[in-house]
């Protein structure tokens, strides 16, 4: 008998007929002839090959990497039943030529051509319409940052590398491939934070900030889209914050793109939902900021983030129109940065977390609390929920700040119930409170009372430290 040839996607197979055991003349062709096709989609792309599925109903896919805060905006603005149209009406016309190799640019690099009027909008408001459009959809790559119109129309403009639909489709390929790749560092069963800290730190180890020549941010447009992260080529804010919204766009945690003035200059960043807080994310800053930490501007407060970004505005008019953006957080994300033997185990959101990994009773671990990040992250009150591990040593670094009048706080570890430790335990810039009587129990216990010429209290009262 004839072995089973499988079909693939591009080649049709076959399976029975029969051969000659000793000439392998085929006797009998085969029974049946199995067709070339894709036969099996995940997210709007075949199993096997990465190819998009493409049909007029198979668009849906993608939606997974775009967003539609933006879109949502529109409704509670002037004319917002006929911004939406439009918008709707654009979307159409860019999937089809994101998708359709067929689909070919007309005149210089026009993609689609809106005529504005027929929706009752003005110029303005029409540019209005596609810069929303714009910051939703970071999947699109393609379209060009500049526009050109007319008295009736607008025109989408296709950057010139991607006029071709052959060259669309290979680009394609490239990034859905780079964004698996991605979406692959995420821990199994992920919380919202550590997807988005997994993607914030991936594209910080994939590429830098993109300079040209003269050590001035690139123009080219690969670093001012998707195209500079995802294929490793090094990206400006842009890039940055549009590849940070599309992986968690597909990562399913809410997160908005933002434009507007870092500093002095044009710039470009994001804010990010967590447990239903809004925090602010600058992706660029924290690749760019000369050797301070990296997490300096990862879901910091409003204030924080009002230092230094200022937004775009709903009142300004054509390419300057921003969406109103939701109200951030009062106070920063706080995380415990967690070490065993001197080397980074990871961060997490509360020492709970970081106290069930340190599963090894022979080891050293130490955790920072506040990321170590004095400049936005104010000492806070930690939890102790659970039990202490058992370990050899733990020591807990908390950070120390200047409140108003001159005196000196330190990080403050609240205790819940009587807690039993085997091995030392280091309090280093840590005061110990709880709301009822509690008893810490240690092994030889540590502390440092004195640093910098700052004091910290210790234990306070209904904390009775036992050796």
């Amino acid at each position: 008998p004839m072995e089973t040839v499988p079909a693939t996607c591009a080649v049709g197979g076959s399976t029975g007929g029969t051969r000659c055991s000793r000439c392998n003349l085929e006797l009998t062709p085969p029974l049946l002839s199995l067709p070339a096709g894709h036969s099996e989609f995940a997210n709007g792309l075949c199993i096997a090959c990465g190819t998009p599925q493409n049909s007029a109903e198979g668009l849906a896919y993608l939606d997974l990497y775009n967003g539609t805060y933006g879109y949502e905006q529109l409704a509670s603005t002037e004319k917002g039943a006929a911004k939406q149209t439009l918008y709707r009406d654009l979307d159409q016309a860019v999937r089809r030529f994101h998708t359709d190799p067929t689909v070919a640019v007309t005149g210089e690099n026009v993609a689609h051509a809106i005529r504005y009027a027929d929706y009752g909008l003005t110029l303005d408001e029409a540019i209005s319409v596609w810069k929303v459009y714009r910051d939703d959809n970071p999947l699109y790559y393609w379209i060009s940052n500049s526009i050109s119109y007319n008295d009736h129309l607008l025109n989408v403009i296709a950057v010139e590398d991607y006029a071709s639909g052959n060259a669309r489709i290979e680009q394609n390929r490239l990034i859905y491939s780079a964004i698996t790749s991605y979406l692959s560092l995420i821990p199994a069963n992920a919380t919202d934070y550590q997807r988005a800290l997994a993607m914030h730190d991936a594209i910080l180890a994939a590429i830098d900030y993109a300079y040209d020549g003269q050590g001035q941010p690139r123009n080219d447009h690969w670093a001012h889209s998707i195209v500079g992260v995802f294929d490793r080529k090094g990206a400006v804010c842009e890039g940055f914050a549009k590849a940070f919204q599309l992986l968690m766009n597909v990562a399913d945690v809410p997160c908005i793109y933002v434009t507007g003035i870092g500093s002095t200059e044009a710039h470009a960043w994001n804010l990010l939902q967590l447990e239903g807080r809004w925090y602010g994310v600058d992706v660029t800053w924290n690749d760019n900021n000369e050797g301070s930490s990296a997490y300096l501007y990862f879901c910091i407060s409003a204030d924080a983030m009002a230092e230094k970004h200022t937004p775009d505005q709903p009142s300004g008019k054509g390419m300057d129109y921003l969406y109103p953006l939701p109200a951030l957080s009062e106070s920063g994300l706080e995380w415990v940065r967690a070490y065993k033997n001197g080397q980074l185990m990871g961060l997490y959101t509360d020492l709970d977390s970081a106290f069930a990994q340190m599963t090894d009773p022979y080891g050293t671990y130490r955790v920072e609390l506040g990321g170590g990040n004095e400049l936005y992250h104010t000492p806070r009150r930690y939890y102790i929920r659970g039990r202490l591990p058992q370990v050899r040593e733990l020591t807990v670094q908390g950070q120390h700040a200047m409140r108003e009048g001159g005196s000196f706080t330190a990080t403050e570890v609240y205790l819940t119930q009587s807690l039993s430790l085997n091995g030392k335990l280091i309090l280093k810039s840590v005061f110990l409170s709880a709301e009822k009587p509690v008893t810490l129990k240690t092994g030889p216990y540590s502390l440092v009372a004195k640093n910098d010429n700052v004091y910290y209290s210790a234990v306070l009262e209904k904390v009775t430290v036992i050796q």
